[in-house]
């Protein structure tokens, strides 16, 4: 089948970010790709509906997470960049992913979201390294929702 063409920066505070980690997701599928070293991002995948996510691909980067769904048809090249900025924070999560066994699971996604009075004020993601590591850092306030997405 023909593929979809996606490219973008990533820029972190403005700066082109080499650290980002891009997922192009369906509901059966999931594509990820790193940044290069100026913040560049290229991938081919089927046509279709995504979700686009952007995070830091280095779990110790603490950043906004961006994410937008995007239709993408067959033979066509898209262009989308993605702005992520640092955030404040006054506390750090830190864990590690592991399956039954005790195998570290690699890019597993970790979403924290703050609410007031019912209102998001915050919202940011870590993905786990080669050995399921992550960190977080979270900016004042209660903690609302906490959401881990693991691969396969």
């Amino acid at each position: 089948e023909p593929l979809a063409h996606l490219r973008g920066n990533v820029t972190l505070d403005g700066a082109p970010f080499g650290q980002g980690r891009i997922k192009a997701a369906t509901w059966s599928d999931s594509h990820t790709v790193d940044t290069n070293s100026t913040g560049h991002y290229e991938m081919e995948v089927m046509a279709g509906y995504y979700e686009l996510t952007a995070l830091s691909s280095n779990y110790s980067a603490v950043s906004s997470v961006d994410s937008a769904h995007i239709a993408l048809q067959s033979n066509q090249t898209y262009w989308h960049d993605i702005a992520l900025h640092t955030l404040d924070y006054d506390s750090v999560y830190v864990g590690t992913m592991t399956d039954t066994v005790g195998q570290p699971i690699r890019d597993a996604i970790y979403y924290f979201s703050n609410s007031v009075n019912g209102m998001r004020t915050f919202e940011t993601a870590a993905m786990s390294d080669f050995n399921g590591t992550y960190e977080i850092g979270l900016p004042p306030g209660e903690r609302s929702t906490y959401m881990t997405l693991a691969p396969g």
